[in-house]
């Protein structure tokens, strides 16, 4: 069925708890985890214009 999952974490309590069930997940699969941690670029999120 799946063999890989791509779980995003961010570091708050709800991508905590998303971690923990796939973690659970793939155990029960047999299947790989890649967590990719993932926060805003500060640029960005003032309005500055990044190349």
């Amino acid at each position: 069925m799946y063999e890989h999952f791509l779980v995003p974490v961010d570091g708050t309590s709800a991508s905590d708890e998303n971690m923990t069930a796939a973690i659970e997940l793939a155990e029960r699969l047999g299947a790989k985890i890649t967590f990719l941690h993932a926060f805003p670029d500060p640029a960005a999120m003032r309005g500055v214009d990044v190349p």
